[in-house]
Order: C-alpha cells, then sequence, then structure tokens
C-alpha cells in the first residue's frame, strides 16, 4: 500500500494549520493575561482561560497523532518518533487513523497502526540503496 504525495502534503499542511492555530491561542491566552490582570472579575478571566486551555489541549492532542500518521506514512519506525512516553500517555491508533481519515482522506487499518505502536515496522517503509547493498 502506498501513500501518494498529495496525501502526505494535504496531511502536512493540516499539522501545519493546527499548530499555527496552537501558537495564536497560546498568544492570545497570554495577552489577555495581562491586559486583564486587576480590571476583570476572577470568573470572568478563570472562564476565558478554561476555555482557551481546553482548545489548546484539543490541538495538542491533534498535532501529535497527526504527527505520528506523518512518521508512520513515511516509514519512521515508533520508538524513533517518541524514545520516551509515559505509561498513562500512550498514543491511540483511532485516533492516528481518524486523522488520518479526515486531513488526507487515508483508509488505514488500526491493526496496522497499533502492531506499528507496539513496535513493529511500518508498511510504508522505503527501501534505501545502502539497506539493498547490505544484504548482499
Amino acid at each position: 500500500m502506498t501513500i501518494d504525495k498529495e496525501a502526505r502534503n494535504s496531511i502536512k499542511e493540516a499539522i501545519k494549520s493546527l499548530v499555527g492555530r496552537k501558537i495564536s491561542l497560546t498568544r492570545e491566552r497570554r495577552e489577555y493575561k495581562l491586559e486583564t490582570r486587576g480590571s476583570v472579575n476572577e470568573s470572568t478571566r478563570l472562564a476565558f482561560f478554561e476555555n482557551i486551555d481546553y482548545d489548546r489541549a484539543t490541538h495538542k492532542h491533534d498535532i501529535r497523532h497527526g504527527l505520528l500518521l506523518y512518521g508512520y506514512i513515511r516509514g519512521r519506525d515508533y520508538k524513533q518518533l517518541e524514545p520516551k512516553v509515559r505509561e498513562d500517555n500512550d498514543p491511540s491508533a483511532s485516533d492516528i487513523c481518524l486523522f488520518g481519515d479526515k486531513h488526507g482522506e487515508l483508509a488505514l487499518r488500526q491493526t496496522d497502526l497499533s502492531s506499528w505502536l507496539a513496535g513493529g515496522a511500518s508498511p510504508h517503509k522505503r527501501k534505501r540503496p545502502q539497506d539493498t547493498e547490505e544484504a548482499a
């Protein structure tokens, strides 16, 4: 199964736009924090921070799964992308599939992604010229 360049580019652009949106939310949060200190009641400020922090967390989640998907279709090993991960912070294969379906119109199998996350090789791994010379 090969992934065409157009799908890879659309995933890359989706990741870039999510990162840009998260950066703008962070800047908006910082500016609001500085502007409203002492001038707005505390409950209004807390409501703003709750909403913006929820949006930022959602974007972080999507960015992580998008980057994992991009690494998967590029043939990278999962442990190369995330060498250290806490036990309670494992990525979700279903979320990676959803990201691919939403942004790249990719129909990926969740079982392939689960085995990749467990340490298996990506089916999209490319053969490099030096790999074939070493085998010979």
